[in-house]
């Protein structure tokens, strides 16, 4: 019996806040995938997966959505571009190609808008600071994807970056021999194998 497809059984398998959010499409490999993401209110629901945002910052963001249709809709627009975007750059760095100019100077202007909302948190000698969003604005839920994609484009996570042969998810392949190959070895790891094994099969009974 499969698992119904929602949001509270979605798997956080990319490693990292931007590439999950890449992943909220149930596969990319099939001509029509399944969307996790349908509005705002489900992006807020994905965030409360992941726990990124305290709780008391996404019902804000509830309230303000619901106060705020037109607007939360169009944040929704931009978020789910900003996927597709990234999924793009991502992809092709998994596939060893280098970026198009295009799709950087697309990613450089969510950058602008993102980042000059950014403030620099209080700190003390003993420890690094850190950079946050302090205003629960609607742009918050793809200001966060930004934030973590540039996490990942300035460190060697970006070496790391993997697209999964069955399902094309991202992922950033933190194993000991970096040698990960599947999203997830119980689900397409397992699939993959099989698939492989019928194939070989028919091969063989021809």
């Amino acid at each position: 019996m499969s698992t119904e497809k929602s949001i509270s059984t979605l798997l956080l398998d990319g490693g990292t806040l931007c590439l999950n959010f890449t992943n909220t499409i149930a596969n990319r490999s099939v001509p029509e995938p399944f969307d996790y993401l349908g509005n705002y209110l489900d992006i807020l629901r994905w965030y409360r997966r992941t726990e990124v945002l305290k709780p008391s910052v996404i019902k804000t963001l509830e309230r303000l959505a619901k106060a705020y249709p037109p607007k939360a809709a169009a944040v929704f627009e931009k978020a789910i571009a900003l996927r597709e975007l990234l999924y793009a750059m991502f992809a092709g760095q998994a596939e060893g190609l280098s970026p198009k100019e295009q799709l950087v100077a697309e990613f450089n202007q969510y950058l602008a808008a993102a980042f000059s909302q950014l403030n620099l948190d209080h700190y003390n000698r003993k420890e690094p600071a850190t950079l946050s969003f302090t205003m629960p604005e609607l742009d918050l839920v793809w200001w966060e994807i930004v934030k973590s994609a540039v996490e990942v484009f300035t460190s060697r996570q970006l070496q790391l970056v993997r697209r999964c042969p069955a399902c094309n998810w991202l992922f950033v392949d933190k194993s000991k021999n970096h040698s990960r190959k599947w999203c997830n070895m119980a689900t397409c790891g397992d699939v993959h194998k099989v698939k492989q094994f019928y194939e070989r099969k028919k091969k063989s009974d021809r």
